[in-house]
């Protein structure tokens, strides 16, 4: 069954998605395709969209309606279903950030519901899993050098030739090697440091920790260390090290609305790793949301 269910998905979201002869993305295929988000999006906005984050927006929706296709067959996907809906109707509001914001909000719209059924989901779930946490990733990589003034010609080729690479070390991920604890240690270290920086620098501005998980000292390691999910797990981090530290080369109001996004994003993923409960599941979209409402400060 399950073998079955990951065919069907595979073949679908492959034929759902523009490719070249050699079977990479094709960027220019991307323009010629609306769908109904991007139709919600104002007229003039469409025809401005770099093509990558018209795919991005495209591929995100697509997920979702292969994962709600999917639930009628089997149940696995009717929560799936669920959650991914009620988090792109309850996020409307963000249509108002700049579009590449909005992109990625979508990506993680497949993602979090994803990654909150890890412990019990098919192989076939896992099969979006990496694609949507690609777009996530790619998406802040561009924004990384948008905000260390590159051009957006620059940003928009980078964005695909980033994307083909991430697409070859997703799928040729190798084992861990021996040395997986003490990075895992490492980037713990440098997480604790952030959280610290934060702290220091907006923490009587905001006013309050971002989740219960806040004050728990661990939780970059043991969740880096997860068998299968910590390799995804490191290779987020990388990205949102970079964007942070992009940020800081920017203005003082860019770094600081990019720290409390990235923080909040990350603490609303360590509160669910640690109870997988409804109840937690729903706090970490709570802050899932309020890590996009802070780049609202940047429009």
């Amino acid at each position: 069954m399950k073998l079955s269910i990951s065919r069907v998905l595979v073949s679908l979201l492959w034929a759902a998605l523009p490719t070249t002869s050699n079977g990479a993305l094709a960027p220019t295929d991307a323009l010629s395709v609306s769908n109904n988000i991007l139709e919600t999006l104002e007229p003039g906005r469409i025809e401005s969209l770099s093509p990558f984050v018209r795919f991005s927006i495209r591929a995100a929706t697509n997920m979702r309606r292969l994962v709600c296709s999917a639930s009628r067959a089997f149940d696995v996907f009717e929560p799936l279903c669920t959650d991914a809906t009620e988090l792109v109707t309850n996020g409307q509001q963000f249509k108002d950030l700049p579009e590449y914001f909005y992109a990625n909000f979508l990506a993680l719209t497949i993602a979090y519901p994803i990654i909150f059924a890890y412990e019990e989901t098919t192989i076939a779930v896992l099969i979006l899993f990496p694609f949507a946490l690609r777009l996530h990733r790619t998406l802040g990589y561009g924004n990384s050098l948008r905000m260390l003034g590159y051009s957006e010609a620059t940003v928009e080729r980078a964005y695909w030739d980033y994307w083909n690479l991430l697409t070859e070390q997703d799928l040729r991920v190798p084992d861990d090697g021996p040395g997986v604890d003490m990075y895992c240690n490492y980037i713990d270290a440098e997480y604790e440091l952030f959280k610290t920086f934060y702290l220091d620098n907006y923490g009587n501005e905001t006013g309050t920790n971002p989740t219960l998980t806040f004050n728990i000292s661990g939780t970059m390691y043991r969740s880096c260390s997860v068998e299968g999910l910590g390799y995804f797990i490191r290779s987020d981090w990388e990205h949102h090290r970079r964007e942070i530290v992009s940020a800081m080369m920017a203005s003082a109001e860019t770094s600081k609305a990019m720290v409390l996004h990235s923080l909040w994003h990350w603490e609303s993923l360590f509160v669910v790793r640690f109870d997988f409960s409804e109840e937690r599941n729903q706090e970490s979209y709570s802050q899932y949301f309020e890590s996009f409402e802070f780049l609202r400060e940047l429009v």
